[in-house]
């Protein structure tokens, strides 16, 4: 259609023809800008995903070394410790016997006390 015609010399049907092309053409633009806007956004998002991404991954990374610098020392900790149990199976050893010679010193003592008050009971028994 002829956009240089007047409203008033067109028909109404040219009119409507010319007012929905007009609002056609508009819709099409705003649809592009919301397009457009959709894939922008969608662009962020994927660009901030990678970050995310490669940072999750510096991240992992970093764990696999702390854990592999761990398990090192666990097996260190486990070798030391294979190293010291005959001294630390030793130890219970001295403490057991330890523990037998306090039983007997306790059983000693008490003979002795025991003895002790039948030589007095004999003495004052002498005495009198």
């Amino acid at each position: 259609l002829c956009s240089m015609a007047t409203p008033a010399a067109m028909s109404p049907a040219a009119v409507r023809q010319e007012a929905v092309a007009k609002a056609t053409d508009k819709m099409f633009e705003k649809i592009g800008e919301y397009v457009k806007g959709e894939l922008l956004a969608s662009s962020e998002d994927y660009k901030l995903l990678e970050k995310l991404n490669r940072v999750a991954g510096e991240e992992c990374l970093q764990l696999t070394t702390k854990t592999q610098y761990v398990v090192s020392g666990m097996q260190q900790i486990q070798e030391k410790s294979k190293e010291i149990q005959p001294c630390l199976d030793e130890i219970e050893i001295l403490e057991a016997s330890a523990n037998e010679l306090l039983n007997t010193a306790q059983i000693l003592d008490e003979y002795s006390k025991r003895i002790e008050m039948k030589y007095k009971e004999l003495m004052m028994a002498r005495r009198t």
